[in-house]
């Protein structure tokens, strides 16, 4: 009797990125279906069923994300796809069980895909997984999100003065303007380089680059290049000094 084959749905706007990855996919091991659009792709998960699907984010009209809120019910294994590392921790949040960033080599899929298997059916539980991958492959954040009027900016995290936290909402400051971003402080402190970004409050996250001094004497506190006066909580005051070596 012949092993049933794995569904497996490839969703993307390129057709040669989609031909790569089905001749990647053993035709006995797997039953392939594509889909060029986010329309055909809510389709195809409905009428397909696949386990595992590879979805390319930046589409036109509908992107990788736009396709995950539109279902009621996610039941299959979500592989992203990206030539940016920008959209990262979102696919942590709706439970992706990898991230593929372009271009990837034929290893680095097969380590996807395999991933995917493992989780096939599971809805939740894997953002540890993927926090972890980061860790593995010895990589931090790099780009960031942020909505400014009706388009979304990417910025490389390097640009960014500090990150705070104020009335329920997650900003970021670049040249003194705040832009509002979808992640939590304690989220963006496990992908942060901690060489680079330092907590200095339960409400900010600052770019260590960005300091020009600090107050050692309560009530503690920091002063960006630019002027900007912020608060260091006691219990971080130690390691903000450790920057400065002051003993």
């Amino acid at each position: 009797m012949r092993k049933e084959r794995i569904r497996v749905l490839v969703v993307d706007d390129e057709p040669l990125a989609r031909t790569r990855i089905r001749k990647l996919l053993d035709p006995e091991e797997y039953s392939v279906d594509e889909a060029e659009d986010g329309v055909l792709a809510i389709e195809k998960i409905r009428t397909f069923c696949p386990q595992i699907v590879f979805l390319d984010i930046q589409m036109p009209e509908f992107s990788g994300f736009d396709i995950i809120e539109s279902l009621s019910t996610i039941n299959f294994s979500i592989i992203f796809q990206s030539a940016y590392d920008a959209y990262a921790i979102r696919a942590f949040e709706v439970s992706a069980c990898d991230y593929l960033l372009k271009p990837f080599t034929d290893e680095r899929f097969y380590k996807a895909l395999q991933r995917g298997r493992e989780l096939i059916g599971l809805v939740s539980g894997n953002v540890s997984r993927l926090v972890n991958h980061l860790y593995e492959n010895g990589r931090h954040l790099r780009t960031v999100t942020y909505k400014a009027g009706p388009t979304v900016q990417v910025v490389d995290v390097n640009q960014v003065v500090y990150f705070f936290s104020a009335d329920h909402t997650t900003s970021l400051v670049l040249d003194q303007t705040s832009y509002a971003i979808d992640q939590s402080l304690s989220f963006l402190e496990t992908l942060l380089d901690p060489k680079f970004f330092l907590r200095i409050h339960r409400k900010t996250i600052v770019n260590v680059k960005k300091i020009r001094s600090f107050s050692r004497e309560a009530p503690y506190s920091v002063t960006l290049l630019d002027g900007t006066k912020l608060k260091v909580s006691r219990e971080r005051a130690k390691a903000v000094a450790a920057l400065f070596k002051v003993v």
